[in-house]
């Protein structure tokens, strides 16, 4: 009764309180509403599940990648690096390594008749005017009978002297008895030579047949090839060449098609006139494909069976001196 009687105590303890409220939500008082700091308190620990992990506005960091994808880009590195020093080791041993590159030529021929043989005697002699792009230039043939060569050998004697003659090669020397008989002698041998049997195929010094009816197996001669020992009129052959290189595998094919085309007069001899075609090869790596080449006239003396005149793609081989040849010069 006495606090009702008395209401003007009641506002002296007001400010007391309303001091209090405002100190609580005043910034600077350092009230624990409004502070950062976590407030103390005696329960249990919130859970952190579904907590959302706060940043700092003043420090942004980048999220690092997975451990197992630094662990992955490390050994792709090093594997690039491994196999990058291989490939480097290898290349640099590779010539030592691998072999050296070795190639053989595989002919596949026709069956050929032949009706003639080797028409060449020790001491007969060819001399062929080659007309070059550059110049002419004169090549002679000799057969002689050389050790070693069961049949007759024909071999490059061209000489320095020859050579000199270029200037007017239309009627090459004929040679003096001394030097035809020399010619069935033993003289230095040239390296573009070749043993030939009586059927005009190849022959090594045990008598076994070497090269094929196409060509020989050292060196390729248009001034006679195997296959002219055959000719006749309405004659047709066929072979082809295989050349393989290793140890690459490569292989590397021709087709060769030849035929009679007719028989006549050429230069006061009776010849033969002899088409060489190359056809397409279906095979694959073939010259056949790569390439058209066009076909090569030949004449072919029918009696000596040797070449006397062709002419591909500007060269000229002219058979222009011989041992047979009765005034020693086509006429």
């Amino acid at each position: 009764m006495a606090d009702r009687a008395n209401p003007a105590s009641a506002p002296a303890s007001r400010p007391d309180w309303r001091a209090r409220i405002d100190a609580l939500f005043d910034p600077r008082s350092g009230s624990p509403l409004l502070s950062d700091r976590p407030r103390p308190h005696s329960g249990p620990a919130p859970s952190d599940a579904g907590a959302v992990p706060r940043r700092s506005a003043s420090s942004p960091s980048t999220p690092e990648p997975p451990s197992f994808l630094s662990s992955l880009a490390r050994q792709l590195m090093l594997a690039i690096a491994v196999l990058l020093a291989a490939g480097l080791v290898l290349m640099l041993l590779a010539p030592v390594l691998l072999p050296p590159p070795s190639w053989s030529v595989e002919v596949q021929e026709a069956p050929l008749f032949k009706n003639a043989r080797l028409n060449l005697t020790p001491g007969d002699y060819l001399v062929y005017r080659i007309d070059l792009p550059e110049g002419p230039q004169l090549i002679r043939l000799d057969a002689r009978l050389s050790p070693g060569c069961p049949g007759i050998r024909l071999t490059d004697s061209t000489t320095g002297a020859m050579a000199a003659r270029q200037q007017s090669p239309s009627r090459a020397p004929a040679p003096s008895p001394a030097s035809a008989d020399s010619a069935s002698a033993s003289p230095p041998l040239s390296a573009y030579s070749v043993c030939l049997g009586w059927d005009g195929v190849e022959r090594s010094s045990a008598n076994q047949r070497l090269g094929s009816n196409l060509s020989f197996s050292s060196l390729s001669w248009p001034y006679f090839q195997p296959w002219m020992l055959a000719l006749r009129e309405d004659w047709r052959w066929s072979a082809r060449t295989r050349m393989r290189v290793q140890p690459f595998n490569l292989t590397y094919a021709q087709d060769i098609a030849l035929r009679t085309l007719n028989r006549s007069s050429f230069a006061g001899r009776d010849a033969f006139w002899v088409e060489v075609s190359y056809p397409p090869s279906a095979e694959p790596w073939s010259a056949g494909n790569a390439s058209a080449t066009p076909p090569v006239r030949l004449a072919i003396d029918a009696q000596r069976r040797v070449l006397l005149y062709s002419e591909s793609e500007g060269v000229r081989v002219s058979l222009v001196d011989a041992s047979f040849f009765e005034n020693h010069s086509l006429s």
